[in-house]
């Protein structure tokens, strides 16, 4: 299969089906997150500065290896939505199948070579279980299972402009009404029964979002199951509301051993180009 995602522009995959974006039935790219190295949590590199792009994949079994292919370019200055290069890549990353975060590390260009361009386009490929590898001027897999192709755009950070990503670090989990800490099935994960429902609650804490100059940022989180039903793909903060989502899941069968860990993601993105993500687990029993 081959998708494509546009990471700037989408709430969850564009290309999923309508009515069920937060079910993970297959490997999926969620998110991709700009980084500087010199402050990882600003999502706006200046000319000149050393950063990153990271992906977020996801598959139901948390297993499958995935080769990528990367490329960043200043984009065309006035380019619309999608993105048009100005000029030929200037770095590159091509990796073999594994399971570690996809990532592409690059040092933005000076200020005479970006002129008046305001962002970056990072394209590539993620190959599910294969390899990626370039097809003349096309991006594509050798021996996948799944092709996604993906566009994310950086915007650059200047004196009137920088933006941080959302600060997750104080954010706190429940499911139903209990601490839901990070550990894994079989450890602290917390159990539930097969086929029930539960209440789950993402409060993100008051660093997740900033102060602008007509408020603060609204937040949009998109959250993502590999086994179950949510109650729904996505929810919004208003700058007024307090920064808390509250959803319903619906839990799923366990497996023929008797036992499923299942995992829930928290995609939160401010609407300026900062994107971060939180994951919790948890084991489905008989």
């Amino acid at each position: 299969m081959t998708k494509v995602v546009v990471a700037s522009l989408c709430l969850a995959a564009c290309t999923e089906p309508l009515g069920h974006v937060e079910r993970i039935e297959g490997p999926r790219v969620l998110a991709a997150r700009a980084e500087t190295d010199a402050d990882p949590e600003r999502a706006t590199p200046r000319p000149g500065e050393p950063a990153r792009v990271r992906w977020l994949v996801a598959d139901p079994d948390g297993t499958t290896p995935r080769g990528s292919l990367f490329d960043v370019c200043v984009v065309e200055a006035g380019a619309a939505a999608v993105p048009v290069c100005a000029t030929p890549p200037f770095a590159s990353n091509t990796s073999s199948p594994t399971a570690t975060e996809p990532e592409l590390r690059f040092t933005v260009p000076n200020a005479a070579t970006l002129g008046q361009a305001t962002r970056l386009a990072l394209l590539g490929v993620v190959c599910a279980g294969g390899e990626a590898t370039r097809a003349g001027d096309r991006y594509a897999c050798a021996g996948a299972t799944d092709t996604t192709r993906v566009s994310f755009d950086v915007l650059i950070g200047a004196d009137a402009f920088e933006n941080r990503n959302p600060d997750l670090s104080g954010t706190t989990w429940t499911l139903d009404g209990r601490a839901w800490g990070a550990g894994a099935c079989g450890g602290d994960a917390p159990s539930v029964v097969a086929g029930g429902s539960h209440a789950v609650a993402i409060d993100l804490g008051a660093a997740a979002r900033e102060t602008i100059n007509d408020g603060r940022e609204e937040l949009l989180v998109a959250h993502f199951v590999t086994g179950g039903e949510l109650a729904r793909p996505y929810s919004a903060v208003a700058p007024t509301e307090p920064p808390r989502v509250q959803l319903g899941w619906d839990a799923p069968s366990a497996d023929a051993d008797g036992a499923r860990e299942v995992r829930l993601y928290a995609v939160v993105r401010d609407g300026r180009g900062g994107v971060s993500w939180d994951m919790r687990r948890v084991c489905v029993t008989r």
